[in-house]
C-alpha cells in the first residue's frame, strides 16, 4: 500500500539557533535545587534548529503512550507498544526548514519498524485547541489511503525548551466502521535527560508548559467520539523528598467531527521521583489514570512527559512539556 505522508506540521517556538536559547535554572525555583558538585558541565541542546551548518542526526529517547484510534474510538495498544526513541536530521537542502524525524517502534503491526517523516518549521505552538483538532482531523478523517501524520512541540506555555520536545504522532493504515481513517496515535516526551550525577538533591522547582492530545469512547462503537484536547501543564518538583505534584488544567476539547466544544475536570496526582525520571497517579472528578515524565537538561531544567486518564466511557491521552 502506498504510503501518504500528509499534514506534517512541526509546531515550535524557538531561536534561530538552540544552542543561544537562554536555558534558565531548574524551571522556576521556589527553593534553589542542590546539585552535585561532580555534575557535567554540558548537556546537548536540541537540533531540530541548526540554521546554516551540514546537516546533523541525533537520536533522543523518548518516553511514550500508544493508543488504538479511530473515529469511533480511543483505546490502549497492546502491552509494551509504543516509541523507544526518534532521530531529528536536518535536511541539507533546505536547511531548519525542514527536519526528518524517524520513530523507533516496539510491540504490534508496526514492530521494529523506524517511520520517517519530513515536516516543515513553523513558528506557532500547540498553543490553541483548533492546532491540535486540524493536525487530527485529516488522519482519522474519511479513509483514502495510508497516512502519517505529526506534530512536533517545542514550545511550553509561551517559552522555548532548549533541551527537549514533545508531541502527537499517527499512523493510519486501516478504515474503522464509519470509512475513516483508524491505526494508532503515539503521544510522546523527548530530550536530552539530565544525567543522574546532575540532578538535583534538594529544593524544589517549579515548571509551566502545555499539554496535547485527544479522547474518545473506550468501546469502539461511538460514531464520531474522536476529540482533540489542549490545556496547561504544571509540574512542581520536591527533590528533597522526590516527589512531583502534577497538575493538568484548563483542559478544553473540540470533536473533530462535529467541531462541538466542551472541557474535562483538572487532573491532579502525586508521582515519585527515581534518577531522572518520575511516575504516578493522576484523577479529577470522574477520572483516573496514570502520569510519567523525565527531566532534561545539564541541571533539569525541563521535564516533558505523557499522561492517560479514562471515565465515563471516555479514555484521555495527551503529551506534555515544561519548564
Amino acid at each position: 500500500m502506498k504510503i501518504n505522508v500528509r499534514h506534517m506540521v512541526a509546531l515550535l517556538t524557538v531561536c534561530p539557533l538552540l544552542a543561544g536559547c537562554s536555558g534558565g535554572g531548574a524551571g522556576s525555583a521556589a527553593t534553589t535545587p542542590s546539585v552535585p558538585a561532580s555534575s557535567p558541565a554540558t548537556t546537548p541542546t536540541l537540533t531540530i534548529v541548526v540554521p546554516d551548518v551540514p546537516p546533523t542526526a541525533t537520536t533522543y529517547p523518548a518516553t511514550s503512550v500508544a493508543m488504538t484510534a479511530a473515529s469511533t474510538g480511543l483505546t490502549p495498544a497492546p502491552a509494551g507498544e509504543g516509541v523507544t526513541s526518534l532521530t531529528i536530521n536536518t535536511d541539507p537542502n533546505v536547511g531548519f526548514h525542514q527536519v526528518y524525524v524517524s520513530f523507533a517502534i516496539v510491540g504490534g503491526p508496526q514492530n521494529g519498524t523506524v517511520k520517517t517523516a519530513a515536516i516543515n518549521v513553523t513558528s506557532t505552538a500547540i498553543s490553541q485547541l483548533s492546532q491540535v483538532a486540524s493536525f487530527l482531523k485529516p488522519e482519522f478523517g474519511p479513509f483514502t489511503d495510508d497516512v502519517e501524520g505529526l506534530v512536533l512541540n517545542q514550545s511550553a506555555w509561551g517559552q522555548a525548551l532548549s533541551y527537549s520536545g514533545f508531541g502527537l504522532w499517527a499512523s493510519t493504515w486501516l478504515n474503522d466502521s464509519q470509512g475513516n481513517g483508524a491505526g494508532r496515535l503515539f503521544t510522546f516526551g523527548f530530550g536530552s535527560p539530565t544525567s543522574g550525577a546532575a540532578m538535583p538533591v534538594s529544593g524544589s522547582a517549579t515548571y509551566n508548559g502545555s499539554t496535547a492530545g485527544a479522547g474518545g469512547a473506550d468501546d469502539f462503537k461511538t460514531p464520531n467520539s474522536l476529540t482533540a484536547l489542549q490545556g496547561n501543564a504544571q509540574i512542581v518538583a520536591n527533590f528533597s523528598t522526590q516527589s512531583v505534584n502534577a497538575k493538568l488544567t484548563n483542559l478544553t476539547t473540540q470533536n473533530l467531527y462535529t467541531n462541538v466544544t466542551g472541557a474535562l475536570p483538572d487532573l491532579t496526582g502525586t508521582a515519585a521521583i527515581a534518577g531522572n525520571a518520575y511516575s504516578g497517579a493522576i484523577a479529577g472528578t470522574g477520572l483516573s489514570g496514570s502520569i510519567k515524565g523525565t527531566f532534561y537538561g545539564p541541571a533539569a531544567q525541563e521535564t516533558t512527559g505523557v499522561w492517560q486518564a479514562s471515565g465515563g466511557g471516555i479514555n484521555w491521552v495527551g503529551s506534555f512539556g515544561a519548564k
